[in-house]
């Protein structure tokens, strides 16, 4: 068996060559986690063949073979290099590893502030652009859902600070370039039919591009299943949606106690989830002619808030993908989508049969 993708890799403009292993993970594993940075891990031989490679090198990662064209997947800096040597030089081996903006963020310490009133991506905006080296950029031009409290922070880590104002707004926030952080808000576009199936062939799949998958993981998300969720908006009194013991609780940066208590609501809503779903499903890549494949559900649809169909012994499921991994070698590339339940995802879309039904779903905003 011989991989069907071929990995591109250059470190400061310069290819990198002798691949053994590429590991790649981005996004989260359930609704419930703040986001992280994005990394990846190569490892290779021939240590005397290697380029220079320094800490804070630009890093770029494509893909080519089985698409139309190459796909950018990833853009970071070299976050680490490390040499292993054996007692023969045919043992040796180095491994980079790579970091994308997010990763910047979370060693950013900054002093900044914005106004009651400002929508949160104004906020979060004003939070990165106090960075050095990074820039948010808005991935769909829409309004935000949610405003924010006046604030005057000082000496704050920067992806904390982001995490609380994505939450607030239950935005989706990733990095695709090397300095930049992209922001997709609670009103991003939000597609209301599968874009692919992973399916066993049992139902006929309601999407045009269908993989076949090796496992498919399912259970009833106990870390991300809780019955009261409490929010603690800076500044104000804490809003509360739910009943009984297992209590979510985190902080925002709401404007006013009602916006808090509709974040609280939305939030239960999402967390309130306890039956069985997928949790993830592992597929072996094979050669693909169309955009729509696993590689692009595992550096896209996190971000894009892209759906899937899950086909499993006559029943069908709609998941969101909420991050991946991707691991390859010489002979295949393997790649894991972390789900969530589209139970958890309760968006309202007009005339959509998922998304649209009155009475059964919560606006939040």
């Amino acid at each position: 068996m011989s991989n069907p993708f071929t990995y591109s890799i250059f470190v400061d403009s310069n290819q990198i060559t002798n691949i053994q292993d590429v590991s790649m993970s981005l996004g989260r594993r359930q609704v419930s986690d703040p986001f992280k940075a994005g990394t990846v891990v190569i490892t290779g031989r021939n240590i005397s063949a290697l380029p220079a490679v320094e800490i804070g090198m630009p890093f770029e990662l494509s893909i080519t073979g089985g698409l139309p064209f190459p796909a950018d997947v990833f853009n970071g800096v070299v976050a680490d290099v490390s040499f292993t040597y054996g007692t023969v030089p045919n043992m040796d081996v180095w491994t980079i590893s790579a970091e994308d903006a997010l990763a910047e963020a979370g060693r950013s310490v900054v002093s900044a502030s914005w106004l009651a009133g400002d929508g949160t991506f104004d906020a979060a905006e004003k939070l990165v652009n106090a960075t050095d080296n990074l820039s948010l950029n808005l991935l769909y031009f829409y309004n935000d859902s949610s405003t924010v409290s006046a604030q005057n922070l000082t000496n704050v880590n920067v992806l904390d600070v982001l995490n609380q104002l994505a939450f607030t707004e239950q935005a989706v926030i990733a990095s695709r370039n090397i300095n930049q952080i992209n922001w997709n808000p609670r009103l991003g576009f939000t597609y209301d039919i599968p874009f692919l199936s992973f399916t066993d062939g049992s139902l006929t799949a309601e999407t045009m591009f269908e993989y076949d998958f090796q496992d498919i993981t399912f259970k009833a998300q106990a870390d991300s299943f809780f019955t009261k969720t409490i929010i603690e908006p800076e500044g104000l009194n804490a809003q509360d949606s739910g009943t009984a013991d297992r209590v979510y609780v985190r902080k925002s940066y709401d404007q006013t106690e009602t916006q808090a208590q509709n974040l609280a609501d939305y939030v239960q809503a999402t967390l309130e989830v306890s039956q069985e779903a997928p949790s993830f499903v592992r597929v072996l890549a094979t050669s693909y002619n169309n955009l729509t494949n696993p590689v692009t559900a595992a550096t896209q649809y996190i971000f894009e808030k892209i759906p899937v169909e899950v086909i499993l012994r006559g029943s069908r499921f709609l998941c969101f993908v909420e991050g991946s991994t991707i691991s390859a070698t010489p002979t295949a590339t393997y790649i894991t989508l972390f789900l969530s339940s589209a139970e958890a995802r309760n968006f309202f879309i007009l005339d959509s049969a998922t998304f649209g039904v009155l009475n059964q779903n919560r606006l939040g905003f």
